[in-house]
Protein backbone atom coordinates (compact mmCIF):
# COMPACT_ATOMS: atom_id res chain seq x y z
CA UNK A 1 0.00 0.00 0.00
CA UNK A 2 2.46 2.47 1.05
CA UNK A 3 4.87 2.06 -2.53
CA UNK A 4 1.36 2.67 -4.31
CA UNK A 5 0.80 5.36 -2.34
CA UNK A 6 4.24 6.88 -2.96
CA UNK A 7 4.09 6.65 -6.15
CA UNK A 8 1.04 7.70 -6.91
CA UNK A 9 2.07 11.06 -4.99
CA UNK A 10 5.23 11.00 -7.28
CA UNK A 11 3.73 11.43 -10.33
CA UNK A 12 0.96 13.99 -9.34
CA UNK A 13 3.68 15.95 -7.73
CA UNK A 14 5.24 16.19 -11.37
CA UNK A 15 2.05 16.68 -13.18
CA UNK A 16 0.87 19.60 -10.72
CA UNK A 17 3.30 21.43 -12.62
CA UNK A 18 0.77 21.64 -15.71
CA UNK A 19 -2.66 20.36 -14.15
CA UNK A 20 -4.57 21.14 -10.96
CA UNK A 21 -3.53 19.10 -8.00
CA UNK A 22 -6.85 17.30 -7.81
CA UNK A 23 -6.59 16.57 -11.53
CA UNK A 24 -3.01 15.60 -11.19
CA UNK A 25 -4.04 12.72 -8.50
CA UNK A 26 -6.56 11.84 -10.60
CA UNK A 27 -4.57 11.29 -13.50
CA UNK A 28 -2.11 9.78 -11.00
CA UNK A 29 -4.18 6.84 -10.27
CA UNK A 30 -5.08 6.43 -13.89
CA UNK A 31 -1.65 6.00 -15.04
CA UNK A 32 -1.58 3.84 -12.09
CA UNK A 33 -4.63 1.77 -13.28
CA UNK A 34 -3.74 1.27 -16.90
CA UNK A 35 -0.41 0.23 -16.47
CA UNK A 36 -1.43 -2.45 -13.99
CA UNK A 37 -4.41 -3.68 -15.25
CA UNK A 38 -5.77 -3.72 -11.53
CA UNK A 39 -8.17 -0.85 -9.98
CA UNK A 40 -6.76 1.15 -7.78
CA UNK A 41 -8.51 0.32 -4.55
CA UNK A 42 -7.25 -2.76 -5.09
CA UNK A 43 -4.06 -1.78 -5.71
CA UNK A 44 -3.80 -0.71 -2.27
CA UNK A 45 -4.54 -3.87 -0.74
CA UNK A 46 -2.35 -5.83 -3.30
CA UNK A 47 1.44 -6.59 -3.35
CA UNK A 48 1.92 -8.15 -6.27
CA UNK A 49 0.81 -5.76 -8.78
CA UNK A 50 3.46 -5.23 -12.02
CA UNK A 51 3.70 -2.07 -13.62
CA UNK A 52 5.17 -1.03 -16.67
CA UNK A 53 7.57 1.65 -15.43
CA UNK A 54 9.26 2.67 -18.96
CA UNK A 55 5.22 3.22 -20.16
CA UNK A 56 4.16 4.97 -17.08
CA UNK A 57 7.12 7.49 -17.63
CA UNK A 58 6.02 8.15 -21.41
CA UNK A 59 2.29 8.37 -20.42
CA UNK A 60 3.55 10.93 -17.90
CA UNK A 61 5.76 12.83 -20.53
CA UNK A 62 3.20 12.89 -22.80
CA UNK A 63 0.70 14.92 -20.70
CA UNK A 64 3.43 16.92 -19.20
CA UNK A 65 3.59 18.28 -23.03
CA UNK A 66 0.28 18.98 -22.70
CA UNK A 67 -1.65 15.46 -24.84
CA UNK A 68 -5.31 14.75 -23.58
CA UNK A 69 -4.85 11.63 -20.97
CA UNK A 70 -7.80 10.05 -22.84
CA UNK A 71 -5.24 10.22 -26.28
CA UNK A 72 -2.38 8.98 -24.14
CA UNK A 73 -4.44 6.04 -23.14
CA UNK A 74 -6.16 5.36 -25.85
CA UNK A 75 -9.24 5.32 -23.91
CA UNK A 76 -12.08 7.41 -22.71
CA UNK A 77 -15.56 6.83 -20.88
CA UNK A 78 -19.01 7.55 -21.53
CA UNK A 79 -21.92 6.49 -20.47
CA UNK A 80 -20.47 3.22 -18.67
CA UNK A 81 -18.57 2.42 -21.16
CA UNK A 82 -14.69 2.27 -22.06
CA UNK A 83 -14.11 3.54 -25.44
CA UNK A 84 -11.18 3.24 -27.95
CA UNK A 85 -9.96 7.19 -28.89
CA UNK A 86 -6.83 8.21 -30.68
CA UNK A 87 -5.71 11.76 -32.19
CA UNK A 88 -7.95 12.63 -34.66
CA UNK A 89 -11.43 11.66 -32.82
CA UNK A 90 -12.98 14.22 -30.97
CA UNK A 91 -12.53 12.92 -27.29
CA UNK A 92 -16.53 12.38 -26.08
CA UNK A 93 -17.95 15.44 -23.38
CA UNK A 94 -19.80 15.02 -20.32
CA UNK A 95 -22.48 17.50 -22.20
CA UNK A 96 -22.85 14.62 -24.87
CA UNK A 97 -23.38 11.88 -22.34
CA UNK A 98 -26.23 14.44 -21.39
CA UNK A 99 -27.89 14.02 -24.71
CA UNK A 100 -28.08 10.77 -24.83
CA UNK A 101 -29.64 10.78 -21.23
CA UNK A 102 -32.47 13.14 -22.56
CA UNK A 103 -33.23 11.26 -25.33
CA UNK A 104 -33.05 8.02 -23.95
CA UNK A 105 -35.33 9.09 -20.64
CA UNK A 106 -37.75 11.56 -22.50
CA UNK A 107 -36.99 12.36 -25.99
CA UNK A 108 -36.80 9.01 -28.36
CA UNK A 109 -40.13 8.32 -29.86
CA UNK A 110 -41.97 4.40 -28.16
CA UNK A 111 -41.97 2.85 -31.00
CA UNK A 112 -38.67 4.35 -33.03
CA UNK A 113 -36.94 1.37 -34.91
CA UNK A 114 -34.47 3.47 -37.25
CA UNK A 115 -31.70 6.07 -35.85
CA UNK A 116 -29.04 8.04 -37.89
CA UNK A 117 -25.82 9.24 -35.33
CA UNK A 118 -24.61 12.30 -38.27
CA UNK A 119 -20.73 13.34 -37.37
CA UNK A 120 -19.99 10.59 -35.25
CA UNK A 121 -16.69 10.75 -34.05
CA UNK A 122 -15.85 8.11 -32.01
CA UNK A 123 -19.18 6.16 -32.34
CA UNK A 124 -20.82 7.59 -28.47
CA UNK A 125 -23.50 8.71 -29.19
CA UNK A 126 -24.86 5.54 -31.37
CA UNK A 127 -22.96 3.16 -28.80
CA UNK A 128 -24.95 4.41 -26.11
CA UNK A 129 -28.42 4.58 -27.90
CA UNK A 130 -27.90 1.13 -29.28
CA UNK A 131 -27.32 -0.01 -25.76
CA UNK A 132 -30.29 1.53 -23.55
CA UNK A 133 -32.62 1.39 -26.42
CA UNK A 134 -32.53 -2.40 -26.96
CA UNK A 135 -34.69 -2.50 -30.52
CA UNK A 136 -32.74 0.41 -32.19
CA UNK A 137 -30.81 0.15 -35.38
CA UNK A 138 -28.32 2.72 -35.93
CA UNK A 139 -26.42 3.96 -38.61
CA UNK A 140 -23.32 5.62 -37.68
CA UNK A 141 -21.78 8.65 -40.11
CA UNK A 142 -18.81 10.10 -40.55
CA UNK A 143 -16.53 11.73 -43.12
CA UNK A 144 -13.35 10.81 -41.41
CA UNK A 145 -12.13 7.03 -42.28
CA UNK A 146 -10.27 7.33 -38.88
CA UNK A 147 -13.48 8.13 -36.75
CA UNK A 148 -15.12 4.99 -38.53
CA UNK A 149 -11.91 2.70 -37.53
CA UNK A 150 -12.40 3.82 -33.59
CA UNK A 151 -16.37 3.01 -34.08
CA UNK A 152 -15.94 -0.39 -35.44
CA UNK A 153 -13.29 -1.38 -32.76
CA UNK A 154 -16.24 0.27 -30.35
CA UNK A 155 -19.17 -1.57 -31.97
CA UNK A 156 -16.81 -4.44 -31.63
CA UNK A 157 -16.05 -4.08 -27.61
CA UNK A 158 -20.05 -3.13 -26.87
CA UNK A 159 -20.95 -6.40 -29.00
CA UNK A 160 -22.99 -3.82 -31.18
CA UNK A 161 -22.13 -5.10 -34.69
CA UNK A 162 -26.10 -6.49 -35.48
CA UNK A 163 -27.42 -2.99 -34.19
CA UNK A 164 -25.19 -0.13 -35.52
CA UNK A 165 -23.58 0.30 -39.59
CA UNK A 166 -20.91 2.48 -40.47
CA UNK A 167 -21.62 5.24 -43.69
CA UNK A 168 -18.63 7.70 -44.76
CA UNK A 169 -19.48 10.52 -46.26
CA UNK A 170 -19.19 14.31 -46.27
CA UNK A 171 -22.86 16.07 -45.14
CA UNK A 172 -21.41 19.56 -47.15
CA UNK A 173 -20.76 17.87 -49.89
CA UNK A 174 -23.46 19.18 -53.19
CA UNK A 175 -23.24 15.34 -53.88
CA UNK A 176 -24.21 14.16 -50.62
CA UNK A 177 -27.69 12.35 -50.68
CA UNK A 178 -29.73 10.92 -47.10
CA UNK A 179 -30.83 7.72 -47.60
CA UNK A 180 -33.06 5.97 -45.73
CA UNK A 181 -35.92 6.78 -43.24
CA UNK A 182 -35.56 7.44 -39.68
CA UNK A 183 -37.22 7.79 -36.07
CA UNK A 184 -34.73 10.14 -34.19
CA UNK A 185 -31.69 11.86 -36.34
CA UNK A 186 -28.86 12.68 -33.54
CA UNK A 187 -25.93 15.08 -33.89
CA UNK A 188 -23.07 16.55 -32.28
CA UNK A 189 -21.42 18.25 -35.15
CA UNK A 190 -18.68 20.88 -34.88
CA UNK A 191 -20.36 24.33 -33.57
CA UNK A 192 -17.82 26.05 -31.75
CA UNK A 193 -16.91 29.58 -33.48
CA UNK A 194 -13.59 30.30 -34.92
CA UNK A 195 -13.67 33.41 -32.85
CA UNK A 196 -13.84 30.85 -29.44
CA UNK A 197 -10.41 29.18 -30.37
CA UNK A 198 -8.77 32.48 -28.33
CA UNK A 199 -10.07 31.34 -24.95
CA UNK A 200 -9.91 26.89 -25.46
CA UNK A 201 -7.19 25.39 -23.68
CA UNK A 202 -4.18 24.64 -25.13
CA UNK A 203 -4.40 20.79 -24.73
CA UNK A 204 -7.18 21.27 -26.86
CA UNK A 205 -5.71 23.01 -29.62
CA UNK A 206 -2.94 21.51 -30.30
CA UNK A 207 -4.46 17.89 -29.91
CA UNK A 208 -8.12 17.53 -30.78
CA UNK A 209 -9.17 17.55 -34.61
CA UNK A 210 -10.04 21.17 -36.07
CA UNK A 211 -12.57 19.95 -38.38
CA UNK A 212 -14.63 18.32 -35.91
CA UNK A 213 -14.84 21.13 -33.47
CA UNK A 214 -14.70 24.43 -35.36
CA UNK A 215 -17.29 26.45 -37.91
CA UNK A 216 -16.74 29.78 -39.15
CA UNK A 217 -17.82 32.97 -37.49
CA UNK A 218 -19.84 34.05 -40.01
CA UNK A 219 -22.29 30.55 -40.14
CA UNK A 220 -22.03 29.02 -36.88
CA UNK A 221 -24.87 26.90 -38.15
CA UNK A 222 -23.33 25.69 -41.22
CA UNK A 223 -24.06 21.78 -39.99
CA UNK A 224 -27.61 22.08 -38.21
CA UNK A 225 -29.09 23.93 -41.33
CA UNK A 226 -27.40 21.58 -43.75
CA UNK A 227 -28.71 18.17 -41.48
CA UNK A 228 -32.01 19.79 -40.84
CA UNK A 229 -32.31 20.21 -45.04
CA UNK A 230 -31.36 16.47 -45.71
CA UNK A 231 -33.12 14.40 -43.01
CA UNK A 232 -36.04 16.44 -42.38
CA UNK A 233 -37.31 14.76 -45.30
CA UNK A 234 -36.25 11.41 -44.35
CA UNK A 235 -37.70 11.81 -40.78
CA UNK A 236 -41.21 9.72 -40.25
CA UNK A 237 -44.11 11.23 -39.02
CA UNK A 238 -43.84 11.40 -35.08
CA UNK A 239 -40.22 11.46 -34.82
CA UNK A 240 -37.62 13.50 -33.52
CA UNK A 241 -34.14 15.72 -34.36
CA UNK A 242 -32.03 16.28 -31.39
CA UNK A 243 -28.70 18.09 -31.61
CA UNK A 244 -25.95 19.42 -28.89
CA UNK A 245 -25.65 23.12 -29.49
CA UNK A 246 -23.59 25.80 -28.77
CA UNK A 247 -25.18 28.24 -26.67
CA UNK A 248 -24.36 30.84 -28.90
CA UNK A 249 -25.93 29.72 -31.91
CA UNK A 250 -28.80 28.16 -30.31
CA UNK A 251 -31.78 30.84 -30.80
CA UNK A 252 -30.32 30.56 -34.64
CA UNK A 253 -30.79 26.85 -34.88
CA UNK A 254 -34.53 27.05 -32.88
CA UNK A 255 -35.55 29.07 -35.93
CA UNK A 256 -33.99 27.39 -38.41
CA UNK A 257 -35.65 23.94 -36.89
CA UNK A 258 -39.02 26.07 -37.25
CA UNK A 259 -38.40 26.87 -40.72
CA UNK A 260 -38.58 23.07 -41.60
CA UNK A 261 -42.03 22.46 -39.78
CA UNK A 262 -40.47 21.22 -36.55
CA UNK A 263 -41.53 21.88 -33.12
CA UNK A 264 -39.06 22.49 -31.27
CA UNK A 265 -37.65 23.59 -27.59
CA UNK A 266 -34.35 24.17 -26.29
CA UNK A 267 -32.71 22.87 -23.48
CA UNK A 268 -30.19 23.46 -20.78
CA UNK A 269 -27.25 21.38 -19.37
CA UNK A 270 -26.29 20.76 -15.94
CA UNK A 271 -24.38 23.96 -16.38
CA UNK A 272 -27.61 26.11 -16.80
CA UNK A 273 -26.70 26.56 -20.61
CA UNK A 274 -28.84 26.17 -24.01
CA UNK A 275 -26.66 23.53 -25.03
CA UNK A 276 -30.10 21.03 -27.06
CA UNK A 277 -32.10 20.78 -29.56
CA UNK A 278 -35.01 18.69 -29.56
CA UNK A 279 -36.99 19.50 -32.46
CA UNK A 280 -40.52 17.12 -33.47
CA UNK A 281 -41.98 16.46 -36.68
Amino acid sequence: MEEIQRLKREIALRLSRLYPQPEAEQMARQLLEESSGVPYPSLLLSDRAQFDERRVEEWVGRLLEGEPIQYVLGVAYFAGMRLSVRPGVLIPRPETEELCDLITREVVPPAARRAIDLCTGSGCIALALARELGELHVTALDISEVALEVVRENIQREGLEERIELRQGDLLSPDFRAEGQFDLVVSNPPYVLEHEAEEMLPHVLDHEPEEALFVPNEDGILFYRRILELYVPQLNSGGVIAFELNPLTAQEVLAEGARYGLKGTLRQDLCGRERFYIGRR
